[in-house]
Order: structure tokens, then C-alpha cells, then sequence
């Protein structure tokens, strides 16, 4: 049995939630405390209503998540609100969500992880929203473009191929979930290939008249990494039982 807050406490310095900017509607940090121990944490993308239940379920005291319960203004608390907050004050439940701060951590970030999982090497960064000092990792590969897309296509078997660029990538920005939102930017800043989660359907446009490479990947699977990284984390450091809620989400 631990301490909540010395878990929270560790988590917040590692991932410096309070000196990186996030976006407004993102409250990072512990939303939703317990009784005040723990002595099982859970990990999962999203700190919705379903993964609240398997957290239940798995007798879970702390929910670790990615996108977490709160978002935006405040809102009644009735309807599927309602129901979340009931299953966690009825189960002891503590929720901690991080947004921006595990997408650019350089130690067990979405990013970087997907970096090392394609055996890329890391050669910069690239600063993309300015507003944020949002930066993504820049990579080249010592292997061709079919080579790429075959380990994409195992990491992220629903990746959507768009091969329009060179076929020995060179400058390859990585950036998961929505990262849809800053292609046009890394394309201006010199990348060849992107690598990300989701986006609109202008981009295949935009992948072929600007002769790049365009992988999306998924925005859940591409942000499975940081959250399971920062569970295993946790669990070591305090010697805890910990578990992966899957949500089976293809988006």
C-alpha cells in the first residue's frame, strides 16, 4: 500500500506537468483523488466510462491515463458524467491524466517510443506549435521506404499508406494522436515522411502535391506507448501490481 500523493508527486516532476504548456481544456495531474492509497494502478489511453469499469473490475485504486476525465469548461454533473464520477467515489477510485507532457517526454513519450519501436535514429527535433512549444522528434532510417512501411504495417496494422515522396527517408517526424494538424508545418520545416495519428481527408492531398510520405496510424494506437511506459515506471519504482486497460479502439 502507497501513498497516493507520493505517487502523484513523482509523476507530476517527472513529466513537469506544471512547466509545459498544454492546451486550455486539458487539466493535467490528479483529477479524481481516493481515500488516499494505493495498492494497484491501471494504465489507458482514454479515462472514460468503459475503461473506468474494467479499472473496477481489475481492483484497480489508481487510473493512469493519457486523455483524461476532464476536459474544458465545467459541466453538470448528470447523464454519462454522472455515472463516471458514481463509480469512482463508489470504488475508490483516483484518476491522473496527462495530455502534452507525455506526448514530448524524451524518456518514455509517445513519440520517442515510436522511434525506438521502428529502430529509427533520432537526429533533432522539430518545433511545430509555437503556441505550446510543442516539439516532435526527427528521425532518419538506415532502411529503405518499403522496410518502413513493413514495420509500420506490424506496429500499426491499420496504417494508412500514402508513398508519394522519396523512397530512402531521410527526415522522418514523428508525431502521434492528432498530429494530423501539423503536417503542413513539418512539411515547411523539412520532413519527407510523417509519421502520425489521424487527420483530415485533405491531407492525401496534401502528401501529394508536396511529394512527401504519409503514414496515419491511428490516434489510439499511436498513444498506447507513453501510458504503458509511465505504468511500468510507477509500478517499479513502488513496487506495485499493474495492468494495460485495452480498449480495442481502431480510431
Amino acid at each position: 500500500m502507497v501513498s497516493l500523493f507520493e505517487i502523484i508527486n513523482f509523476c507530476d516532476n517527472f513529466l513537469k506537468v506544471t512547466k509545459i504548456k498544454d492546451y486550455e481544456q486539458a487539466h493535467n495531474g490528479l483529477q479524481c483523488e481516493n481515500n488516499g492509497t494505493v495498492t494497484k494502478i491501471g494504465a489507458a489511453v482514454d479515462a472514460n466510462l468503459l475503461t473506468m469499469e474494467r479499472a473496477v473490475e481489475e481492483k484497480v485504486d489508481l487510473l493512469l491515463a493519457h486523455h483524461g476525465m476532464l476536459w474544458g469548461k465545467s459541466i453538470p454533473i448528470v447523464g454519462t458524467i454522472y455515472k463516471k464520477y458514481k463509480i469512482l467515489m463508489e470504488n475508490n477510485l483516483a484518476v491522473y491524466g496527462v495530455h502534452l507532457p507525455l506526448d514530448m517526454h524524451g524518456e518514455i513519450g509517445n513519440n520517442v517510443s515510436i522511434v525506438r519501436a521502428l529502430e529509427l535514429q533520432q537526429i533533432g527535433q522539430m518545433l511545430v506549435d509555437r503556441a505550446y512549444d510543442f516539439e516532435i522528434p526527427v528521425a532518419s532510417a538506415e532502411y529503405d521506404r518499403s522496410t518502413l512501411e513493413a514495420k509500420l504495417f506490424a506496429l500499426f496494422p491499420d496504417v494508412k499508406c500514402m508513398g508519394f515522396g522519396t523512397k530512402n527517408p531521410k527526415m522522418i517526424a514523428i508525431c502521434s494522436g492528432g498530429g494530423g494538424s501539423q503536417v503542413a508545418d513539418m512539411i515547411q520545416l523539412g520532413a519527407d515522411t510523417v509519421i502520425t495519428g489521424e487527420g483530415p481527408r485533405h491531407l492525401f492531398d496534401m502528401a501529394y502535391e508536396s511529394k512527401i510520405n504519409l503514414y496515419i496510424c491511428g490516434h489510439y494506437a499511436t498513444e498506447t506507448f507513453g501510458i504503458k511506459n509511465l505504468m511500468k515506471l510507477v509500478a517499479n519504482k513502488f513496487s506495485l501490481q499493474s495492468t494495460f486497460i485495452e480498449e480495442k479502439c481502431e480510431l
